[in-house]
């Protein structure tokens, strides 16, 4: 039982026995419940940041009733982490949010891989209150780059599976997205369209290849797509995926250069 966040620093291993036997309830706290403590050990030591982490092998409940639950939040710094098994199963905003903006950190060759987001087990009625995860599967704003996402589920997200973009300051830069099963995002999403994959402005050099993309953005009248760009960048490769029933296969509706 989580009440309170739980603060991660550099160099950290938090790891479980499995995703099922291995359970973080956190489902009454508010706010973010894996983050980052600013200037943990006095103003001069700096030790703000996740870095070279490995994050792995347990289940996270978190609290959808509130709107800034994030299961993890960074926001001082990620960097060389590894985030692997981990079954983000609730969260009343994003399961992932990596905010590489405000403060100006940036975070840098990370891995997510062989997680769950959501619960693949649940096929009840889709309803505005269906989805378990409110928010993003992954949320990453600002200088995040060398970034990979593999062998992932995301099932019924009810904002965007993977949702990457920059800002003026800090673009968001070569991201590999492959070989994850990417379901249902804008699940009960009745207010925008919504995306399996959205590379937003300032994002570019993303390569999106070999995932299954199904049923994503279909929640009426603010219909998706399974990937869409909409940036002023380029050099987006995007190839080997495979969509089924879709409103939209990829959706381009801004891009400044190159899309192969």
């Amino acid at each position: 039982k989580i009440t309170g966040p739980v603060y991660l620093r550099t160099g950290l291993r938090l790891i479980g026995a499995s995703i099922k036997y291995t359970i973080l309830d956190a489902s009454t706290i508010t706010g973010p419940v894996l983050t980052e403590q600013q200037d943990r050990y006095g103003s001069g030591y700096r030790e703000n940041g996740t870095r070279d982490c490995v994050i792995a092998n347990f289940k996270i409940i978190g609290n959808r009733a509130d709107p800034t639950n994030n299961l993890f939040y960074s926001q001082y710094g990620f960097h060389r982490n590894v985030i692997e098994r981990i079954w983000f199963h609730s969260a009343g905003n994003d399961a992932i949010n990596i905010d590489a903006n405000t403060n100006n950190y940036g975070g840098y060759y990370n891995t997510i891989r062989n997680c769950i987001f959501g619960d693949p087990s649940d096929f009840s009625t889709v309803t505005v209150d269906t989805p378990l995860i409110k928010g993003n599967g992954i949320y990453a704003y600002g200088s995040t780059n060398e970034n990979t996402v593999c062998d992932n589920i995301f099932w019924r997200i009810r904002k965007d599976a993977v949702h990457l973009i920059g800002s003026a300051t800090w673009s968001i830069q070569r991201w590999t997205i492959e070989r994850n099963g990417i379901e249902g995002a804008g699940c009960g999403e009745a207010s925008v369209a919504r995306y399996g994959v959205y590379c937003g402005p300032y994002s570019l050099s993303v390569t999106i290849r070999a995932n299954y993309i199904e049923g994503n953005g279909f929640f009426a009248p603010y219909l998706g797509a399974g990937i869409c760009i909409d940036s002023g960048s380029c050099n987006f490769s995007i190839r080997d995926n495979l969509f089924a029933s879709n409103p939209y296969a990829i959706w381009i509706k801004f891009c400044g250069g190159y899309v192969s």
